[in-house]
């Protein structure tokens, strides 16, 4: 398989994704941050996979340029969306920005091999991305399972709708594999009669695995609902 890792940081998810697809697979690794991008380069090296993972210090985007990226206490939360996501987090937590290079995400993928997975933890700029892939899909050119961190107070329906790209995701075929709670002592999937296939211990607390959720009632978790921590979609 060939995996497409938008906001690979210093390269936890990259590492785990070469093991798995081994020799014969690809990992693209694409990460904006300077210093992030220097030890992720230095992970990939340690754990031997340079053969398997080729890193990009640059951003996925809808567009071809130069960015502003901001820059945030905690590294894992820079982002190209700076929307006050927690509920205890201020804007100024957001302590620098940098003008970084972005590419539209299907000029990215047009002289690599044939994209089978994306995985993205971008801090609200998936939509971005995925409005970036939106013409790809649709010619049959691009066609992966595609594995999002969600960040519902990120989304806004006027200008910055993940309801609309998942409509449009949804008419193109795909449909909602997974979702996975962020926290199952305060998910509300029950009340929709929903219930986990299975239960893990992750980050201090218990997460759900949720499948066979129908595209309506995903689209009300992630854009409205919340407490959904991850989404797989794939293509029928």
């Amino acid at each position: 398989m060939v995996v497409l890792d938008v906001g690979a940081n210093i390269g936890s998810y990259a590492l785990l994704e070469a093991s798995i697809v081994g020799k014969t697979g690809k990992i693209y690794a694409l990460e904006p941050s300077p210093e992030n991008f220097q030890l992720l380069n230095k992970n990939v090296a340690l754990n031997q996979f340079g053969d398997i993972v080729e890193t990009f210090n640059i951003g996925a985007s809808n567009q071809t340029g130069v960015s502003q990226f901001h820059l945030h206490v905690a590294s894992n939360l820079h982002t190209f969306h700076p929307v006050k996501y927690q509920s205890f987090e201020s804007q100024e937590a957001y302590v620098d920005t940098l003008d970084v290079e972005v590419v539209n995400i299907l000029e990215f993928v047009r002289d690599k091999r044939s994209i089978d997975f994306i995985r993205m933890d971008i801090e609200g700029y998936e939509v971005e991305v995925m409005e970036g892939m939106m013409q790809g899909i649709m010619e049959g050119s691009l066609s992966p399972k595609i594995l999002f961190e969600s960040h519902r107070p990120k989304y806004d329906d006027i200008h910055h709708s993940m309801r609309a790209q998942l409509t449009k995701l949804f008419d193109l075929g795909y449909y909602p594999k997974t979702l996975i709670s962020t926290d199952e002592s305060r998910a509300l999937f029950s009340e929709k009669k929903y219930t986990p296939q299975r239960v893990i211990n992750t980050d201090g607390v218990k997460r759900g695995i949720y499948d066979g959720i129908s595209k309506k009632d995903a689209i009300e978790f992630i854009c409205d609902i919340g407490y959904v921590r991850a989404v797989l979609l794939e293509r029928s």
